[in-house]
């Protein structure tokens, strides 16, 4: 893998041993959380939480507060001098100044640019660009100014990856680039790594788990793992398998020296070592003269002097509190050096997962990286109703090419839904149906070849008050490799394709936003469009065009765009034209529903405009990169469909981006307004209401002007015989069918049904007309418009909707069912309750019996709800009691009483 130095560009300074403490102010934490290991680091040489209270550390899987590690940290190792940051009382690693925005207390994570340092993200190319290279870098710099022995100016810059991809979504990897600052050339110079993890323990609990933990090591991969007897009471459930694996180490006369030494040892026994570096340096580096005869059965086993690497199956069966010391070494370090180290956490279920996860980051590793991947993920946005949610999205994770393969090849939505705030994404009791697996169902999914895509999704589902999480992920039809590849369904809030919403209802006085029908202000097409408000409480307002032009879709890894004109709209049509090119300066384009050549073989030139007069159409080809990589080669391909897009006039802002056209699909436009293009080309009449038409099967581009009148001749009890005439050609043709069967017209059906009960004899002569329009689809020269009308609160509401407002619940009774966990060791709940079918504006005054007001709220949103913590205004809580609210607002006043029984 290529080298990258931190902050390319900006000198480090050399240091000659004597250096002052380093940035305090610049100490900040994160925690990895897009794998499926969450894992907290600090930027002072420690990848654990020192409290559960800040963070998770080693939780596998994210968010089952199921934690693996206890302690975990880098360790670089000198005769004499040994820097690390585990015990804390003499902590020797700090923050280095400059590396993270110190005003948010965070270490630089490349989904959070607020956490970067001004000049941007740390890890940069020789142009300055930045380089992230998974879902979620992080980027910590640290240095021994806190040495207690001598300062050496050794900085350490880690950067964290944390993988979406399922074949190493079990992991987390750190490269640790280990730095001389200073002046002098240091000998024997060690990497190790401190490892003490607990398996099936939860802190604050009796149960002591980490008392059965055993070890065991897989050499060819310097990879060694923890394990236990596979369950814990603790956790409720079976335990997995945790381990640390060394992916690269630097080359010492051309070899890479690898984990060169391991040793285990009680983790009551590792005090010993913190207040003498020369013990620590022997355990670490092998060396038993350094060590006291009296300890070497602690800390090598077997006792073998020599021996750098531990017989692991000296661990009793029963297990024990086990602590890993492994590190790869000697180097040399000469003044300017930097040495990398490259290392995994990894976590499975069981001794095979977690040994194929090892497996897949050495091989991801050794392909810098370069990995097959899923679509991105999409954006989600939820709008909340009382007893409804209504989920929308856009479309970016259809138009991005896998960059492994080149291809476009998204195929389908999935979409989940989790009630215990992320935990676990479906409902389903595996102890129940334990034939259902552990990867999570969702609730809804929209695959392009099988139901079709969606951009929205209604949940009806859901109770008032009660906090959803939904996410929704991307999926793409597959390679042979690795199979189909899911975005992933995401682990926190901020995350796009991730929302929190709870049902709510609206201000009792709250006159809901609406959009008034699209007119066709220009343009031939025979669609017309149907509008719905999304968002009841949108305040947004003002006149919007729906507009039509192409839209180019790659197929391959380019950046080509293109811009249409219509020549002549009569031969005009929304077709699909594929574009290849057979070299880079060669190109064809086919029209996909002719099935023909308009353009082959021709001399391609960006920003030149081609003419398909067949068509009535040209097209002018624009590259949006200088790089070759991502400009026109031999082999690659683009689509050209007509495209939709969605423009609030009064601003010029784009509320739909340009997405394909397609019929009877509802687009969502980023202010909330759903927008159906539908086209209706029949009209049907009949001089008898129990004749029933329906029609089916329609072959849109095919259809033609035309009338088509219909006479039932006679009816049985199980036959109509009809005649048809066809207006267009004058044809006569006579049918018999049974009851409720279709009548065939070529480009369409008639599904023809008559009621037979009552006089069905007068029904003998009855008539019918189906008026049949030829389909204009949209080209670019059409355009519609709506108007939004703004939600607003009613200025006229009438005081009667005062008398809604009520309390939930009442009686309050210790807790209630929707109220969160404050902490998830306490499990102690948020205490309140809801004042519901409140007006817009309104001041609620809560007293005692006695007349003392002790909590004033205020109230001036859209929702009809507000909360209270049942606390006073000094932070108290109330006592139980019966308690009396007055409710203030414009329309008038509400009195009313609530209980609180604990």
């Amino acid at each position: 893998m290529a080298q990258h130095d931190p902050r390319i560009g900006r000198d480090l300074p050399r240091t000659s041993g004597e250096s002052e403490v380093q940035g305090i102010q610049d100490r900040g934490f994160t925690t990895h959380n897009r794998s499926n290991i969450g894992m907290f680091i600090e930027n002072r040489g420690k990848l654990y939480a020192r409290s559960n209270a800040i963070g998770v550390s080693g939780e596998f899987p994210i968010n089952s507060e199921r934690e693996y590690i206890y302690q975990l940290n880098p360790v670089v190792l000198f005769p004499g001098n040994v820097i690390q940051g585990r015990n804390t009382s003499n902590e020797e690693w700090e923050a280095e100044f400059g590396f993270n925005n110190p005003e948010t207390v965070r270490v630089a994570t490349s989904t959070e640019p607020d956490t970067w340092p001004s000049w941007g993200w740390p890890v940069q190319d020789a142009d300055g660009n930045p380089i992230i290279i998974s879902n979620q870098d992080t980027f910590a710099a640290y240095n021994d100014s806190l040495n207690r022995e001598q300062i050496l100016g050794i900085s350490i810059y880690q950067t964290g990856y944390s993988f979406s991809f399922p074949l190493i979504r079990d992991a987390v990897i750190f490269t640790f680039d280990v730095v001389n600052r200073s002046q002098n050339t240091y000998e024997d110079m060690f990497f190790g790594m401190y490892s003490d993890f607990d398996i099936g323990n939860r802190p604050g609990t009796d149960y002591a788990g980490y008392l059965n933990d055993r070890m065991r090591l897989d050499e060819d991969l310097d990879f060694f793992y923890y394990f236990d007897s596979g369950f814990s009471p603790d956790w409720g459930g079976s335990t997995g398998f945790f381990g640390l694996t060394w992916v690269s180490t630097p080359e010492v006369n051309g070899q890479r020296l690898g984990m060169t030494d391991l040793h285990y040892n009680l983790w009551q026994d590792t005090p010993l070592l913190d207040e003498n570096p020369d013990w620590f340096y022997g355990v670490y580096t092998s060396n038993y003269d350094m060590v006291p005869e009296e300890l070497w059965p602690s800390f090598f086993h077997p006792v073998e002097p020599g021996r750098r690497i531990d017989d692991l199956s000296t661990i009793p069966a029963t297990g024990m509190d086990l602590v890993n010391n492994s590190a790869s070494g000697p180097y040399t370090i000469a003044p300017g050096d930097t040495l990398r180290f490259v290392i995994a956490v990894v976590a499975g279920n069981n001794y095979e997962q977690i040994r194929a996860t090892a497996e897949n980051v050495h091989l991801s590793y050794q392909n810098n990286w370069l990995l097959p991947s899923a679509p991105p993920q999409p954006k989600l946005r939820a709008f909340a109703e009382k007893d409804r949610i209504t989920l929308t999205w856009d479309n970016r994770s259809e138009i991005v090419p896998d960059p492994f393969t080149g291809e476009l090849d998204f195929q389908g939505y999935r979409l989940y839904r989790s009630i215990n705030n992320g935990r676990t994404w479906d409902q389903i009791d595996r102890n129940q149906n334990p034939d259902v697996g552990s990867a999570p169902v969702p609730i809804a999914v929209f695959d392009k070849d099988d139901n079709g895509i969606q951009y929205s999704f209604v949940d009806t589902d859901v109770r008032e008050g009660f906090d959803y999480w939904y996410s929704l992920t991307a999926y793409d039809s597959g390679i042979p490799e690795v199979g189909s590849l899911e975005s992933p369904i995401g682990n926190t809030p901020d995350e796009p394709n991730i929302v929190v919403v709870r049902p709510h209802p609206s201000a009792s006085d709250w006159v809901a936003s609406t959009a008034i029908l699209a007119d066709h202000i220009q343009g031939t097409a025979t669609d017309s469009v149907l509008l719905r408000v999304i968002d009841p409480l949108d305040t947004q307002f003002g006149d919007y065009e729906v507009r039509f032009r192409r839209l180019a879709r790659p197929l391959t890894n380019i950046l080509t765009r293109v811009e249409s004109e219509v020549l002549d709209l009569n031969l005009v049509d929304p077709t699909v034209y594929t574009v290849t090119w057979s070299q880079t300066d060669r190109f064809s384009v086919r029209n996909e529903n002719a099935g023909r050549n308009r353009i082959l073989n021709a001399l391609y030139v960006p920003g030149q405009r081609y003419e398909i007069p067949i068509d009535g159409i040209a097209f002018t080809f624009f590259e949006g990169s200088d790089d070759p990589e991502r400009r026109p080669q031999a082999g690659d391909r683009l689509q050209i469909v007509m495209g939709v897009e969605v423009i609030q006039t009064d601003h010029n802002d784009v509320v739909l981006p340009l997405q394909r056209y397609q019929r009877d699909l509802e687009f969502i436009t980023t202010d909330g307004v759903g927008i159906k293009l539908q086209h209706n080309p029949f009209q049907i009449s009949r001089s008898d209401n129990r004749i029933q038409i329906g029609i089916e099967n329609i072959s849109f581009p095919a259809l033609q002007n035309d009338v088509l009148s219909g006479r039932i001749d006679g009816l049985t009890s199980d036959s109509l015989f009809i005649t048809v005439t066809r207006q267009s050609n004058n044809v006569q043709t006579a049918f018999r069918i049974r009851n409720g069967e279709i009548l065939s017209f070529g480009r369409f059906d008639a599904r023809i049904e008559v009621n037979m009960n009552g006089n069905s004899a007068s029904l003998s002569g009855a008539t019918f007309e189906i008026q049949v329009s030829q389909v204009r689809n949209p080209t670019e020269q059409d355009i519609f418009r709506y108007r939004k009308e703004s939600g607003r609160r009613d200025a006229q509401a009438d005081r009667s909707v005062l008398s809604r407002i009520n309390v939930v619940p009442n009686p309050y009774m210790v807790s209630n069912a929707w109220e969160r966990d404050i902490s998830l060791q306490q499990r102690e709940p948020e205490r309140q309750i809801r004042f519901r079918n409140l007006p817009n504006e309104c001041t609620i005054h809560i007293f005692t019996m006695a007349g003392e007001r002790i909590k004033t709220l205020y109230k001036n949103d859209t929702s009809g709800v507000i909360t209270w913590n049942l606390r006073t205004e000094s932070g108290r809580e109330i006592a139980p009691g019966i308690y009396i609210y007055q409710v203030d607002s414009p329309i008038g006043k509400h009195v009313s009483r609530f209980a609180v029984i604990k």
